[in-house]
């Protein structure tokens, strides 16, 4: 019986004929929901500073993440995580409601037009001429860009080097912390030495390891329970003021979430793809279209929850990088964060740096092919550079591709090659300008 069960998952989402295993998939959607599962804890605390309730913004986050998700790994087929971007939340709470004053309703709503256009960009056929229009080079500087910026975020936080104010120096120093760097080395060694000797689930044993280190030496306290009741659904009435977010002055809110928005997935889908071999755009650019869809409908699904864009994960990459190849990782990942509403008080007890080393590893790993391509150019490396630099220091994915597309042609005409350029790229460099001129800092 449960051989016919196999079989069948089997047969539904092409394991075997990718090179991978029904035990393989399960250990990737664990490592990957190990690897984000800090978000149920992180995005409601963004979340209450636009004056969500805590048990409304952790069911808001849980129901976007798994659609999106499950969507993922039904309709798609891929073994990537979808859940609420940190740092469109960031910038919808802080900046937008904030600073300039949006209602929120309004930021809802300017989120759910800018997926509805994101939605009908993938419908209408848009998405082919304009993946076709990334210079291959840039492709492939994703992946190398979101490994350095995978492994950045790791090591930032880590909280192996903090900041001290000091007086008379305004920018402060740094100082090591002993007991978090013993945490670090020690499971990432755990982690290497089970890569070195094949042994399957080392990210999930970095990551355990370092939890279990970070309790034993009180850097984190202890959960005061493992299990409690979820937070109830009727707490909280989600309100969207998508009319508002039509008037002339939101407008600009629109272009900037949408754009921000294709950047962001264009850059995550293109690299991980590439990195994990799963598709190549440049010779079957239809092997992205799903993804990307999947994308656009978790951005129109997100704000009707309850929460700021949601879309594909970094953080799949862990998944990756333990072998998950097909849409069951994604399933795995679903199932476990719509049980992780009855673990709440554990889940929130786990401290950021737990992952710290499964990201630095799973970076370095990304890393590893750095030269793209033998008789790469040398304006090639440069924006593939600026990429690089731009997505780990900005902490902004669609950023550093956003700066990709602006110098890259400026590269090439350097070069002479300017007649090399395809039209489309001009496009997008153009659109890339506006995106900086709409984005509010």
């Amino acid at each position: 019986m449960l051989l016919r069960i196999r079989d069948r998952i089997d047969r539904f989402f092409g394991i075997s004929a990718r090179s991978s295993s029904v035990r393989t998939e399960i250990t990737a959607g664990a490592t990957t929901y190990l690897s984000l599962v800090y978000i149920i804890v992180v995005n409601p605390a963004i979340l209450a500073a636009a004056g969500v309730p805590a048990g409304a913004a952790i069911l808001a986050t849980i129901a976007s993440a798994c659609l999106g998700t499950l969507l993922m790994g039904f309709y798609a087929n891929r073994p990537f995580a979808v859940a609420p971007f940190m740092g469109q939340n960031a910038l919808s709470v802080y900046l937008l409601s904030g600073e300039l004053h949006y209602p929120w309703p309004v930021v809802m709503g300017a989120t759910l037009v800018a997926g509805l256009l994101f939605t009908a960009f993938m419908l209408s056929g848009l998405w082919r001429p304009y993946v076709l229009a990334i210079p291959e080079s840039i492709m492939r500087a994703c992946a190398r860009g979101l490994g350095l910026f995978i492994a950045f975020i790791g090591y930032t936080q880590s909280g192996v080097v903090v900041r001290m104010a000091v007086a008379g120096s305004p920018q402060g120093m740094t100082v090591i912390n002993p007991v978090n760097l013993l945490i670090l080395v020690a499971s990432f060694a755990v982690i290497g030495a089970m890569m070195i000797r094949k042994i399957p689930g080392g990210i999930i044993a970095g990551i355990l390891t370092a939890a279990a280190l970070a309790f034993l030496l009180g850097t984190a306290p202890l959960p005061p329970a493992i299990v409690a009741p979820p937070p109830s659904p009727f707490d909280y009435v989600y309100s969207i003021d998508a009319g508002g977010a039509l008037a002339i002055s939101a407008l600009p809110i629109v272009v900037m979430l949408f754009l921000l928005t294709l950047f962001d997935s264009s850059a995550t889908i293109l690299g991980l793809s590439i990195s994990a071999g799963l598709a190549d755009p440049v010779q079957d650019p239809g092997g992205v279209r799903r993804p990307f869809l999947c994308n656009a409908l978790s951005m129109v699904f997100s704000p009707v929850a309850g929460t700021s864009t949601a879309g594909m994960y970094l953080e799949s990459a862990a998944g990756l990088s333990e072998g998950g190849r097909t849409g069951l990782t994604a399933v795995v990942v679903a199932a476990l964060l719509a049980a992780s509403l009855f673990f709440l008080p554990l889940l929130g007890a786990i401290p950021p740096a737990a992952t710290s080393p499964a990201l630095i590893v799973i970076g370095l790993l990304m890393l590893l092919p750095l030269r793209q391509r033998q008789g790469a150019t040398i304006q090639e490396f440069l924006a593939a550079f600026v990429i690089m630099v731009t997505m780990s220091l900005t902490h902004d994915v669609g950023l550093g591709l956003c700066a990709g597309f602006i110098v890259y042609p400026l590269f090439m005409a350097a070069a002479g090659k300017v007649r090399e350029v395809h039209a489309g790229t001009w496009c997008l460099t153009a659109i890339s300008l506006v995106f900086l001129v709409v984005r509010p800092y």
